[in-house]
């Protein structure tokens, strides 16, 4: 299956500029559809990003934590002095007014959906990621192992992710992937077991479709927990979800924009080394 890719993003031009020399690296098929969707982000230098085609100065390099620990789950990343502007590269669309953490994964779907009516899923990746070179083929081969599966949560798969702090369970092959498990708490909100969070999703056209009335809806752009929403989407309208094990994907975020007093996080089981060139 070939499905397009969407960047998701906003105030994070170091970041960016990262993720896309990492995708631009990796295994992507022929002509492979890529979109950056900003939230309309008010940041000068990622104004400048979007809208220019040279090379822009940042006014502080992003420097990335000094620890084994993140080294070792991560890889050595170089810091960042400047990013290339992208009008000339890569597709870029914005909403017409910012949609925030919840809303904005929701419109980001949405649009992915409207924009490839033919596509049988479509990837969401946070604009603060580095990818193996295989990821793309991984997703592919995890959705065929599992898209027609009936999961645990009593349908078909709604969503799959390459990013995932546990281990999965081996197949013939050795690949591994797992079923998460989308339980209802008590205050009756549904929410996807630990090990995965909203750094990737593959949403499958048929769980879109069943959910388009959440797709479209408005959402408060203050509010937060975008991911754990969306897998509660999913699990309400009987979706399952499923992720690959280890990551094939690995976040790089040093400050979470959700809630950026957690401080920097990381999969902990990554297939390592990320991809990346120098310069896009």
């Amino acid at each position: 299956m070939k499905f397009p890719v969407a960047i998701r993003t906003r105030n994070r031009p170091a970041y960016l500029d990262v993720t896309l020399r990492s995708l631009m690296a990796t295994k992507l098929p022929p002509a492979c559809d890529i979109v950056v969707l900003d939230d309309c982000s008010d940041d000068e230098t990622s104004k400048l990003q979007l809208t220019t085609s040279g090379l822009i100065e940042l006014p502080e390099p992003c420097v990335w934590p000094v620890s084994p620990r993140w080294a070792g789950r991560v890889g050595n990343l170089k810091n960042v002095t400047h990013v290339q502007g992208l009008r000339d590269l890569v597709e870029i669309m914005q909403p017409e007014t910012k949609k925030g953490v919840r809303g904005g994964i929701f419109w980001c779907i949405a649009t992915m959906m409207e924009k490839y009516p033919a596509a049988e899923a479509v990837a969401v990746i946070e604009g603060d990621v580095v990818f193996n070179a295989d990821w793309y083929d991984a997703v592919n081969y995890a959705y065929d192992l599992c898209k027609d599966a009936p999961g645990p949560n009593g349908n078909m798969l709604g969503l799959l992710t390459a990013y995932d702090r546990k281990p999965g369970k081996p197949t013939p092959t050795g690949f591994k992937w797992r079923w998460c498990s989308v339980r209802r708490r008590g205050n009756g909100n549904w929410h996807c077991g630990g090990g995965i969070g909203g750094v990737m999703y593959l949403v499958t056209r048929r769980f879109y479709d069943a959910a388009v009335v959440s797709f479209q809806a408005k959402y408060n752009p203050n509010k937060r927990s975008g991911d754990t929403y969306l897998q509660g989407v999913c699990g309400a309208a009987k979706f399952s979800i499923a992720s690959t094990g280890p990551a094939f994907i690995q976040h790089i975020g040093v400050a979470s924009s959700a809630w950026p007093n957690k401080g920097w996080r990381h999969a902990t089981k990554f297939r390592t080394p990320f991809a990346i060139i120098e310069k896009l």
